[in-house]
């Protein structure tokens, strides 16, 4: 009957959040926590340019945990995963781009092991882009729009016309060149039909 009663006791507190600390899950890998990601429902639906991406940034997070000889996901620290960030170039924006990747892909293991992401805590760095940073886009003017339409008209471009319609629908919506290539016939429609 003790036993029992402990058994119900330790059920009981795995089902509360204060749980954590009393249940610890065994130590997992870098590489086994980078090799599960890759098998979950939310890389498979990622482009493969951004899959492909992602891994090379966790492989290359990998190569560097070995070199330091660090194996295990508990293991991992912000000043540590900073470093390595801070070793990727000197763009900000790789930076960030290589903790936005990292950040997914520890995501569920941080939730799973720790409930801590060793990437969350650090703060993405700032991008510079100039002096004219802070100055609006210029809209194009009715000429520039005009040459840019001409020279495509007077070019020899294989399927011409359909670049025109293309340029005209990016002009007046705002589209961008991926959403242009993904627009159907079926999606577009007259104002009055809406």
């Amino acid at each position: 009957q003790g036993a029992e009663a402990f058994a119900y006791t330790v059920w009981f507190q795995s089902q509360t959040e204060d749980s954590k600390s009393l249940l610890k899950p065994p130590p997992t890998t870098i590489e086994k926590e980078i090799n599960d990601y890759k098998n979950t429902d939310n890389f498979k639906l990622l482009k493969n340019r951004t899959k492909s991406d992602r891994i090379k940034t966790a492989s290359r997070f990998l190569q560097y945990c070995k070199g330091h000889g660090v194996e295990l996901f508990e293991e991992l620290t912000p000043d540590f995963c900073e470093s390595f960030l801070s070793g990727c170039g000197a763009k900000a924006k790789t930076f960030n781009t290589y903790k936005g990747d990292l950040l997914k892909v520890f995501e569920n293991t941080a939730k799973r092991v720790s409930g801590k992401n060793p990437f969350a805590d650090i703060p993405n760095k700032s991008i510079s882009r100039g002096e004219s940073a802070s100055n609006p886009y210029m809209r194009w003017t009715d000429e520039q729009i005009e040459t840019i339409l001409n020279a495509i008209a007077d070019s020899n471009i294989e399927d011409r016309d359909e670049w025109l319609k293309a340029c005209h629908i990016a002009m007046f919506s705002g589209f961008r060149y991926e959403d242009l290539a993904l627009l159907n016939y079926e999606n577009i429609t007259d104002r009055e039909d809406r």
